[in-house]
């Protein structure tokens, strides 16, 4: 099976809006171009959060004409500027769902909400973590993903980048063997990091990359000074191509 794996759109509500000088709508244009010029398409997208920048129905209503061109299941979960009730309401379609579980050939997959509304950094609640975990271990022979917005891998020390309890999350995620992977967006950039049994991906933007302070400027910079840059132009997207056994082959498409 293979599945891609899109995040932080920023989409707006008009072709020609700009975001960081950026026009959203190209950059997500770009990204469906190449994906549909696969020599092996996907049999099923993940879009990890930032749908819309603002959250508008236009926004959404822009968004779902764009994903339909990739005909094939699309499971998407709110980011941080995301309205989720605009999302369900403009978004969803029997080809785009908002849910939190939901199973693909030999794999099982999780999609849980980590906004906390008005903020940029996120936090997961625990009644649906438990809720999930319990999916998992109700088919331990199904291979599970986890999709988060927010990372488990710490770019820096920004607290708009991070995610609350997280090593709560990470030791809770652990004593399920078959979850194998967690996938996630937020940070604009790409990143990887093994946790025991399983693997952490943070995937690329379709907009644009940033880099990331060092610990020793967050710690001497004053509250809520943002030292992003974002200087990098490039957008990309991850594949995975998985196996009913649990193993897996990732990599990320960089335009």
């Amino acid at each position: 099976m293979r599945i891609v794996q899109l995040t932080d759109i920023h989409l707006l509500p008009h072709a020609q809006d700009r975001l960081l000088g950026v026009r959203p709508s190209e950059t997500l244009n770009k990204v469906l171009a190449d994906i549909l010029r696969l020599q092996r398409q996907p049999d099923l997208v993940i879009v990890t959060g930032d749908l819309t920048d603002d959250g508008s129905a236009a926004a959404y209503v822009r968004l779902r004409s764009m994903l339909q061109s990739l005909q094939v299941k699309v499971l998407v979960l709110p980011g941080n500027h995301d309205d989720v009730a605009a999302l369900d309401e403009h978004l969803t379609t029997d080809q785009i769902q908002h849910r939190e579980t939901y199973a693909h050939g030999d794999w099982g997959i999780v999609c849980l909400n980590s906004q906390i509304v008005g903020e940029s950094h996120g936090a997961i609640n625990p009644l649906a973590l438990d809720r999930c975990l319990a999916s998992a271990k109700s088919k331990p022979n199904w291979p599970f993903i986890f999709c988060f917005h927010h990372t488990l891998i710490k770019p820096c020390l920004s607290a708009s980048c991070q995610l609350e309890q997280r090593e709560y999350i990470i030791t809770q995620l652990q004593k399920h063997p078959n979850i194998k992977l967690v996938l996630a967006g937020h940070t604009h950039t790409a990143a990887q990091r093994q946790f025991g049994s399983f693997s952490a991906f943070t995937t690329p933007s379709t907009l644009l990359q940033c880099s990331h302070p060092s610990d020793a400027a967050c710690q001497s910079a004053p509250p809520d000074t943002d030292l992003h840059q974002w200087v990098d132009k490039r957008v990309g997207y991850r594949i995975l191509d998985l196996n009913g056994d649990g193993t897996f082959i990732s990599n990320v498409n960089w335009l």
